[in-house]
């Protein structure tokens, strides 16, 4: 008896924590509105110093690449490759 009331309590339980946390949705929605309006006007007025920062960001990935492939090309000369160990958990 103890079991099949522990069960029920728990069951019902899972079920308020899942109706409960459905309705939060709409209060969040709202917020993320108006959070998005006012980004999207901070935005239009920093466009410059975003476009400095994404041609930054370009040339880092650019120098990234082409380390990438001196690597390989390097590697394929030599024969020595890198080892690779992937874990997962």
């Amino acid at each position: 008896m103890k079991k099949k009331f522990a069960s029920l309590l728990l069951s019902m339980t899972t079920v308020a924590m899942i109706l409960g946390g459905c309705g939060e949705g709409a209060a969040e929605t709202t917020a993320d509105t108006t959070t998005g309006t006012a980004q999207t006007e901070t935005a239009k007025t920093e466009t410059p110093a975003a476009e400095t920062e994404a041609k930054a960001d370009d040339a880092a990935t650019d120098k990234a690449a082409q380390a990438i492939a001196d690597r390989k090309a390097e590697a394929e000369k030599s024969g020595k490759y890198e080892k690779v160990v992937v874990a997962f958990f």
